[in-house]
């Protein structure tokens, strides 16, 4: 077993000191560092517009699809949706996806 030492000497990094066996109780990561598939939070990505949507071009919204999935589900969100189907679709997720609108 290699030990590390470190001598700051008069060096303060404005930390208040610790013991040398201080011990950490829980951890900040999960034990099982693999994604869960009993969970995975629901993110809603809005088509771009309402041309992509109605002739399905899915072509850029795939970058976004792709990047969501990574971590999470990836839910569509249609722009065609009334205030109220809107409401009851965003109550459904967990998180929603927003971006700046596409150049034209």
């Amino acid at each position: 077993m290699v030990q590390w030492s470190l001598s700051l000497g008069s060096l303060s990094l404005g930390l208040p000191p610790s013991p040398p066996d201080a011990t950490i109780w829980c951890s900040m990561i999960p034990a099982n560092s693999q994604p869960s598939t009993t969970h995975r939070p629901r993110v809603g990505i809005p088509w771009r517009t309402s041309h992509e949507e109605v002739n399905r071009i899915t072509n850029k919204l795939q970058y976004y699809f792709a990047a969501v999935a990574a971590e999470a589900e990836p839910i569509h969100v249609s722009l065609q949706l009334s205030p109220n189907e809107l409401a009851a679709k965003i109550r459904d997720l967990d998180a929603s996806f927003s971006r700046a609108p596409p150049r034209t």
